[in-house]
C-alpha cells in the first residue's frame, strides 16, 4: 500500500474503535491498588494513564485528524464494593492494563459472575476463558500463588512477572494472520499453533522490557451487550504504552523522548482484516520491542501478528 492509503486505512480502522466512546462512558485506568504514603496517593504509571486522561500523552500526541478522548475516569481501589462496580460497569467503554488484578479486565477474560470478582483465585479461573488470549502468570510462579484470591494477590508488593496464555476459547474463533507478502490469512485451530505460541512472555534486560506483547480487544460489556468495551495493554508498561498509543495513533511522545514505528502500518492491516472479515469484535495480537537511540532515547516498534474474531 501507498503511505497515504496506509494513513487512510489506519485512521479509519482508529475511528472504528473511537466509535465505541461516548463523552458520558467510563474509562477504568490500570490495576494498580492506592496507597497512603508520605507523598499522598501511588501514581497510576503514565502507560495506563496515555490515553483518556485529559493530560494523558497518547491524547496530547494523537494524530491530527482524531478527536481526544475526555472520558471519565475511574481507577478502581482494593475492594470496591461490588454494588458500586455493578452500577459503573455498564458505562465503562475502555480499560488500560492487563494486569489479572483489575476486576473488570477479569470479567472480560474470564467467565466468572460479578459476586465471585473479589475473591476468585487463579485456580479459579484457570478453565474458564471468555477470550481466545488471556493475561496469565508465568510458569514459575510458586503453587501457592494459585491459591490466594486475586484482591490479596493485586495487594501484594512483589508480584510475578505476566504472559499472555492462548486458552481454549481460541478453537471457537477464527484467527487471521499477518501472511508473508503483508496481507493475511485465515487459519482452522489446528493451524494457529504454527503461528502462535501457546505463551507469550516478556523480555527484560535489566530495569527495561525489551520485548512486550500486548492485546488490544473490543468486544461486548458484560452488564451492557448494547455497549462495547475497548481493552487495551501488555503483559508491562511496553506493551500498555504501545497499545495506547495505537488507539490514537500516536508517532511520538516527545515529553518522555518515544518514538514508534509501525503504528500506522499495524493500525491498517488491522483495518484491512476487521472490514474485510466485517468483525465486530476482535482481539488482535502485537509483538512490541524497545530500542535505545544513540541520543538515550525510545523507540519502540509495534508489529501486530494477527487477530482473533469473537463471538457478537
Amino acid at each position: 500500500m501507498k503511505l497515504k492509503d496506509v494513513e487512510k486505512k489506519a485512521l479509519r480502522m482508529a475511528r472504528i474503535i473511537h466509535n465505541n466512546f461516548e463523552q458520558s462512558d467510563i474509562g477504568i485506568i490500570g490495576g494498580t491498588v492506592r496507597k497512603e504514603t508520605s507523598e499522598g496517593n501511588d501514581f497510576i504509571r503514565m502507560s495506563d494513564r496515555c490515553l483518556i486522561s485529559r493530560e494523558g500523552l497518547c491524547n496530547l500526541n494523537r494524530h491530527r485528524d482524531l478527536q481526544p478522548l475526555l472520558l471519565d475516569e475511574y481507577d478502581i481501589s482494593y475492594r470496591l464494593s461490588v454494588e458500586t462496580l455493578i452500577k459503573k460497569f455498564p458505562y465503562i467503554s475502555y480499560a488500560s492494563g492487563l494486569a489479572i488484578a483489575n476486576p473488570v479486565v477479569r470479567l472480560l477474560m474470564y467467565n466468572i459472575a460479578i459476586d465471585d470478582v473479589y475473591d476468585c483465585t487463579l485456580n479459579d479461573l484457570k478453565d474458564k476463558p471468555r477470550l481466545p488470549v488471556v493475561n496469565w502468570v508465568e510458569s514459575e510462579t510458586v503453587s501457592e500463588m494459585y491459591s490466594i484470591s486475586l484482591e490479596d494477590f493485586r495487594a501484594q508488593e512483589k508480584k510475578p512477572n505476566w504472559c499472555l496464555r492462548l486458552s481454549d476459547m481460541a478453537e471457537e474463533c477464527d484467527y487471521f494472520a499477518r501472511s508473508k507478502d503483508g496481507y493475511y490469512v485465515k487459519l482452522s485451530s489446528d493451524k494457529i499453533a504454527q503461528y502462535l505460541s501457546p505463551t507469550m512472555s516478556s523480555y527484560a534486560h535489566g530495569i527495561e522490557w525489551d520485548i512486550d506483547f500486548a492485546i488490544l480487544t473490543v468486544t461486548a460489556n458484560p452488564l451492557n451487550p448494547k455497549k462495547k468495551i475497548v481493552a487495551a495493554g501488555g503483559n508491562h508498561w511496553l506493551g500498555t504504552l504501545a497499545a495506547n498509543a495505537l488507539i490514537n495513533l500516536v508517532k511520538k511522545i516527545p515529553q518522555k523522548g518515544i518514538s514508534f514505528r509501525n503504528t500506522m502500518e499495524s493500525m491498517a492491516w488491522l483495518g484491512e482484516v476487521v472490514e474485510k472479515e466485517e468483525l465486530e469484535n476482535f482481539q488482535a495480537i502485537f509483538r512490541v520491542t524497545d530500542d535505545f537511540t544513540l541520543d538515550g532515547n525510545h523507540e519502540i516498534n509495534v508489529y501486530v501478528t494477527g487477530v482473533f474474531s469473537l463471538p457478537t
